[in-house]
C-alpha cells in the first residue's frame, strides 16, 4: 500500500514541519488539487441551493461556553489571549485567555442567522463554508489523516421540522454524486444516538432520533445504530466509504438539532406574524478536505480523476525541431482552461516521461518532428500501455470527456 505522505513527496504536492505539528505546508501542485477539490464542491452545493459563506476563525470564549463546546471540547481548542492592563500596576500587562480558534463553523453561522430577523420566506436557509477548523489533537498525528488544522465543507440548514425529510435526502443525493465522482462506489449508513452527557431534554432527544431514523427507513435505506455515539447536541446520520483495500473512512455526516436553536433563542416570523422556531441541520459531506484527498491519493494510489489531478496534461517534447507545435499545443489547451504543463527542457523524452509519471500526472502528449509535420501527438495516458496516435482536435474532444467530474 502506498502511504500518501510518500505519494505527496513523489507527486510534490505538500509536506509537514516538525514546528508545525499537524499542519500541512501546501506546494503550488497541492494547493492546486485543493482547489479543484472546492472548486467541484461549491458548484454541488450552489446546484442544491447552499448559499456560501465566511466566518472568523476566532471567536469569544463565551459564545462557546453558550453553545456547550467549551465543556466539550474546551481541553482540545486553542485558546487566544488578549492582553489587558492590571489594574494595580499600569504599567504590567496580564494575558486574558477569552478567545479561541473555531473547531467548528456552528457559533458562526448561528450568527450570521441571528444577525437580522428573519421570515418563513427564507426557510430552509442552507449556508456552507470551507472553514479553516482547529483541534488541539492529543492522540498521534497521522499525516492529512490526523491534523490540528483542517479546511471542512461545513454546512448548517435552518428549517422546520417538516422540511427535515426533504434535507436528508437532498444530503444523501449529495453524497452520492459527490462520491461516485472521486471513485467511490461503495458507502454505509450509520445512526449515531444520543451520548450519555448531552445537552437538552429527552423530549427533544426523542424527537430528533425518532424524525431521523424514520426518515432515513422511509427513503429505503439501510443503516445500523450505534447508542451513545451521537453529537452532544442531537444524533447524527454518519456516513462511511469504502476504498480498493476494503478500509472504511467516515467522512460525511448530517446531524438534526433542536438544542442549539433553543439556547440561542432562534426564530423566525411565520405567516402569521407569530415568532417560531427553526430546527438547525448539520452536515459535511467531505469533512476535513485534508483527510478527504489522504484517503483519495490511497485509494487510488496517487492516479487521481482527471477532473481532480492538479496537472492534468504534459506535454513533453522529443526535440528541439518539435518544441513550437508543443508550444501550439499548449497554448491551445491553456486556452480550454485546462492545467497544462509544457517540457520542452533539453532531456531524453524517456527521463521525461519517467519525472512526468513519477508525478502522476494523468495525461502525458508526446511530441516529436514527426508529429511536428503531421500536426498529431502520440497519447499516453497513466496506467496504459499502449501509445495513441491523435491530432490535437481529437485530444481537445477526449479531454472534455475526461476533465468533467
Amino acid at each position: 500500500m502506498a502511504d500518501h505522505r510518500e505519494l505527496a513527496r513523489d507527486m510534490d504536492l505538500f509536506h509537514f514541519e516538525e514546528h508545525s505539528p499537524g499542519m500541512v505546508f501546501w506546494h503550488p501542485q497541492g494547493l492546486r488539487l485543493l482547489r479543484s477539490i472546492e472548486n467541484f464542491m461549491q458548484q454541488i452545493y450552489q446546484a442544491h441551493e447552499f448559499e456560501e459563506v465566511r466566518s472568523p476563525i476566532v471567536l469569544k470564549r463565551s459564545l462557546w461556553e453558550r453553545s456547550g463546546h467549551w465543556e466539550k471540547f474546551g481541553k482540545g481548542m486553542f485558546v487566544v489571549g488578549s492582553k489587558k492592563a492590571d489594574e494595580d500596576n499600569a504599567a504590567q500587562s496580564i494575558i486574558d485567555a477569552d478567545y479561541a480558534l473555531k473547531p467548528m463553523s456552528c457559533p458562526a453561522h448561528i450568527a450570521i442567522y441571528q444577525s437580522h430577523k428573519r421570515s418563513y420566506r427564507e426557510n430552509p436557509m442552507r449556508l456552507m463554508e470551507f472553514g479553516i477548523c482547529h483541534r488541539n489533537e492529543s492522540g498521534t498525528l497521522s499525516g492529512c489523516m490526523r491534523l490540528r488544522q483542517f479546511v471542512q465543507d461545513d454546512a448548517h440548514i435552518f428549517c422546520r421540522e417538516s422540511d427535515v425529510q426533504h434535507e436528508i435526502g437532498n444530503f444523501l443525493k449529495m453524497v452520492q454524486q459527490v462520491y461516485v465522482a472521486f471513485g467511490y462506489n461503495q458507502f454505509s449508513l450509520q445512526i449515531s444516538l444520543r451520548p450519555q452527557h448531552r445537552l437538552g431534554s429527552d423530549r427533544l432527544w426523542d424527537r430528533a432520533e425518532s424524525l431521523l431514523i424514520e426518515t432515513v427507513q422511509s427513503l429505503g435505506y439501510s443503516y445500523q445504530l450505534a447508542p451513545n455515539e451521537g453529537a452532544f447536541y442531537g444524533p447524527k446520520l454518519e456516513i462511511s466509504l469504502q476504498d480498493h483495500l476494503g478500509r472504511s473512512w467516515q467522512c460525511g455526516t448530517f446531524q438534526v438539532d433542536f438544542n442549539l436553536p433553543q439556547i440561542f433563542e432562534l426564530a423566525f416570523v411565520n405567516e402569521r406574524g407569530e415568532l417560531e422556531r427553526p430546527i438547525m441541520l448539520h452536515q459535511a459531506i467531505l469533512g476535513s478536505l485534508e483527510r478527504w484527498i489522504g484517503i483519495l491519493l490511497e485509494h487510488h494510489r496517487g492516479i487521481l480523476p482527471v477532473w481532480a489531478a492538479p496537472t492534468q496534461v504534459a506535454i513533453a517534447s522529443i526535440s528541439n525541431k518539435a518544441s513550437v507545435w508543443a508550444e501550439t499545443i499548449f497554448s491551445r489547451l491553456k486556452q480550454l482552461g485546462v492545467r497544462v504543463e509544457l517540457d520542452n527542457q533539453d532531456q531524453t523524452i524517456s527521463k521525461k516521461i519517467r519525472e512526468l509519471s513519477k508525478r502522476r500526472i494523468p495525461v502525458i502528449a508526446i511530441v516529436g518532428e514527426q508529429e511536428a509535420k503531421s500536426k498529431t501527438l502520440n497519447l499516453r495516458c497513466l496506467g496504459a500501455v499502449e501509445q495513441q496516435e491523435i491530432s490535437l482536435a481529437q485530444l481537445e474532444h477526449k479531454l472534455v470527456e475526461l476533465v468533467m467530474p
